[in-house]
């Protein structure tokens, strides 16, 4: 994609989020930018800008990713003809932003209570070790300035708890980040990078040719300080920092030790390029079309290590010319040297694999994805069995998990602290007892409330409903759940999941059926919710905790017990499974 195709696809998405959101420009580049970047949804997308205004802080996006613990704060610069000057000021201002997170209860006596609630979730992320990075985000060329500064910051941070890593996204970036995200990304032209003498051999198969070899620290700092993070176009993620106890703090920490660091070979899994085609000679190699796939982590680890400590330190590193249609495969098979999630553990129990063979076996089926690529791994025939009205029907496993959890009472939980659906409550989540016929009740369920929700916060942003914005944009979708998994025992018995027929538990009936529920759930959530606001509650402090639901969960209680009581209203309202 060339940049001029870029900046009109750009321009028309922000004006289409301005127009949808009632936003001004700057909110809906951030809208834009929070779902391209972080692959979130209208709603969360929302959410993470939602700090941006006045006394902002510089913050114009803040978000916790629990999923790699880490803490983004960015400051975005729009600029409809992408030619947007970086400046060094603005960089500087970002990276002292979170010295204003460090006491929300100054931020809320300021009367910024959004603010005061991100800077709680700051608080408390690095609580628990997460790591800070901070984005300088714009429109516009790279500027040396900027860039420089961003590297000497990266270097002084270097080695220190919580680890803070910053990120200069330029014009060029945005484009790359967009090309990946509809799977255009592109390769650099060439390089030529010293490999250490007679420290190499060669293997030919069906995948290509390939040079193993290894190459000095010193290489991969320069190459990064050449191309920055466009080496990485073709790897699943950038740099996740190094958060207290992670694997890229035992990286960091290995480049930080004079001694440790002449092992660092030893320790480490290595670096894998990719490319059309290399030449070697002597030892030097030339690379043409390339990129790294694997080892982006170690790569910009050395990036931001000292001079001395990236000379010291030897990587092993393979060089491999495949063809287009094996480097897929060679992504996803070598992309495993980060933890591995508590969610993708759980998705190796024996109950999940059963969960997956009877989702199966339903009448109408559902395909279980237990694991990243699964779909890709699909015969044709696969594919027509799992497929409805054109629509490939899937299951993610994780997110189906925090709507079950949602759906059982732990709405805070499932919104707040992913990890625990799998660990403290998982039991509790997923019962021995569990069918696939109530997995998949929940599945449909969980994507009625959030494609109303979506709905919602839309019609809430066109009337400027601030209150309706505030409530929704923060976890309704899994509070929504909550107060619908009340609504479906009291209406339908305690047990009645027990006796869910499985050609009930995927129909369209059962969604348009849900889809009522849902909407009654939704608009008591955001009563009560409100009411506790009036009573001196903050929203997120509501949200956060299941404190929070066990003062919402009484007042719906109440609610139903007077809904109920207009028996023909109620029956026609919510129909019994």
């Amino acid at each position: 994609m060339k940049l001029p195709d870029f900046l009109t696809y750009l321009n028309h998405r922000v004006e289409s989020l301005r127009a949808s959101w009632k936003l001004n420009e700057g909110k809906a580049f951030g809208m834009w930018f929070a779902q391209e970047y972080f692959e979130l949804g209208d709603a969360d997308a929302f959410e993470s800008i939602s700090v941006d205004g006045g006394n902002d802080k510089d913050i114009d996006l803040f978000y916790v990713d629990h999923e790699v613990e880490r803490v983004v704060v960015a400051q975005l610069k729009y600029e409809a003809k992408g030619k947007y000057k970086g400046k060094k000021n603005e960089l500087l201002g970002i990276l002292h932003a979170t010295d204003w997170l460090k006491d929300p209860e100054a931020l809320s006596r300021e009367g910024r209570p959004e603010l005061a609630a991100a800077a709680q979730d700051y608080v408390d992320a690095i609580g628990k070790g997460y790591s800070v990075e901070y984005l300088y985000v714009f429109c516009g060329a790279d500027h040396k300035d900027v860039l420089d500064a961003a590297r000497q910051f990266n270097v002084n941070e270097a080695g220190n708890v919580p680890s803070k890593h910053c990120t200069v996204i330029s014009i060029e970036n945005l484009k790359t980040l967009h090309e990946e995200s509809i799977d255009q990304s592109t390769r650099l032209d060439s390089c030529e990078i010293s490999i250490e003498k007679d420290t190499f051999f060669e293997e030919t198969g069906t995948f290509g040719n390939a040079v193993v070899s290894t190459v000095t620290g010193e290489q991969l700092r320069l190459l990064h300080e050449t191309f920055g993070d466009r080496l990485f176009d073709r790897n699943v993620r950038l740099f996740l920092g190094a958060h207290k106890g992670g694997v890229n703090a035992g990286i960091r920490d290995t480049l930080g030790s004079a001694s440790d660091r002449k092992n660092f070979w030893a320790y480490n899994n290595g670096v894998t390029f990719i490319c059309d085609q290399y030449k070697r000679k002597d030892n030097k190699i030339a690379l043409t079309n390339f990129s790294i796939v694997n080892g982006c982590q170690t790569t910009v680890s050395l990036a931001n290590a000292t001079l001395q400590a990236a000379r010291e330190s030897k990587v092993l590193v393979r060089f491999i010319a495949s063809p287009e249609g094996v480097i897929d495969s060679i992504i996803l098979f070598t992309n495993s040297q980060n933890p591995i999630r508590l969610w993708d553990l759980n998705a190796q129990d024996k109950l999940q694999k059963r969960l997956k063979r009877e989702l199966a076996d339903l009448p109408k089926p559902y395909l279980y994805v237990l694991r990243r690529g699964e779909k890709r791994q699909l015969t044709l025939d696969e594919r027509k069995k799992y497929k409805r009205d054109g629509k490939l029907q899937v299951i993610q496993h994780d997110l189906n998990a925090q709507y079950l959890a949602a759906l059982r009472g732990l709405p805070a939980i499932a919104y707040k602290d992913k990890g625990k659906v799998f660990s403290t409550h998982r039991d509790e989540v997923f019962p021995a007892q569990v069918r696939a016929e109530e997995v998949a009740l929940a599945w449909q369920a969980g994507n009625v409330a959030k494609d109303l929700v979506k709905a919602e916060l839309e019609a809430a942003a066109k009337g400027e409903d601030q209150r309706r914005l505030a409530i929704l944009k923060r976890g309704a979708t899994f509070f929504t759940l909550a107060i619908m998994g009340i609504l479906l025992h009291e209406r339908n018995g305690g047990v009645f999941l027990n006796k869910l027929k499985p050609e009930v538990a995927g129909s369209k009936k059962t969604a348009k059926r849900l889809r009522n529920y849902a909407e009654i759930s939704l608009e008591w959530h955001v009563e009560t919710v409100s009411d506790l606001v009036d009573s001196g509650n903050e929203i997120a402090s509501i949200v956060r905790s299941q404190e929070g639901w066990n003062k919402i969960k009484p007042r719906v209680q109440s609610k139903w017990k007077v809904f109920k009581v207009a028996k023909a209203v109620m029956e026609a309202a919510l129909p019994k499974f």
